[in-house]
């Protein structure tokens, strides 16, 4: 069959309304097929480009966190390092430190940051918390008053009773430039002569 004859046969074909309309129909089922797969990547590439972004966000905002590790007792007895999660209670082990008996955390801050202790108590309360470059450690027992220092790091005198039974105090964190990057507040207490430490929001 050559082309005219083909070209005949088509052109003397003649399609009834409703076969045009079922033409028409699965061709804008097509052309709207396509517009929903071409939105539907767009859509995927913007989850993906937000998701990518948000971790790693996430990622310089947690390297110029602090990680406050707490020495933590099981129910065993034996210890355990903890990670402080703000509003969660620990209960920690009783432990020798280098100033008496009392309890141990330690801070991990960013690389060149450093940090101070300051008291939340009243204005002549004694200070109960010593650190010593990493670790910080709470003495109740303030008889020990000798070796108890302020947040200026100087030595306090015993005007207290013997043991103090809670301690709020704040972590402020300075980065390379001296300048305050952040705080954290933390709160021990003994409750039933367990120690218990709170990091608040």
């Amino acid at each position: 069959m050559d082309k005219n004859s083909i070209k005949s046969a088509v052109t003397g074909i003649e399609f009834t309304e409703e076969s045009k309309q079922r033409i028409f129909d699965g061709i804008e089922r097509r052309k709207n097929l396509k517009q929903k797969i071409h939105i539907k990547r767009i859509t995927t590439g913007i989850v993906a480009t937000a998701i990518v972004f948000l971790c790693v966000f996430t990622n310089i905002l947690q390297k110029n966190k602090s990680i406050i590790t707490v020495y933590a007792m099981t129910q065993d007895g034996n210890e355990k390092g903890s990670v402080l999660i703000p509003e969660h209670k620990e209960t920690l082990k009783l432990m020798e430190t280098p100033v008496g008996n009392g309890y141990i955390f330690q801070i991990d801050i960013p690389e060149n940051y450093m940090y101070n202790c300051k008291s939340l108590e009243k204005e002549n309360s004694i200070f109960t918390i010593y650190q010593k470059g990493e670790k910080i450690y709470w003495i109740p027992e303030s008889n020990i008053f000798e070796q108890i220092y302020s947040g200026e790091n100087e030595k306090l005198t015993n005007s207290s009773p013997n043991c103090v039974n809670e301690c709020e105090f704040e972590i402020v964190v300075y980065n390379e430039n001296k300048e305050i990057s952040y705080e954290e507040v933390i709160k021990f207490e003994l409750v039933n002569g367990k120690c218990i430490v709170t990091l608040k929001k």
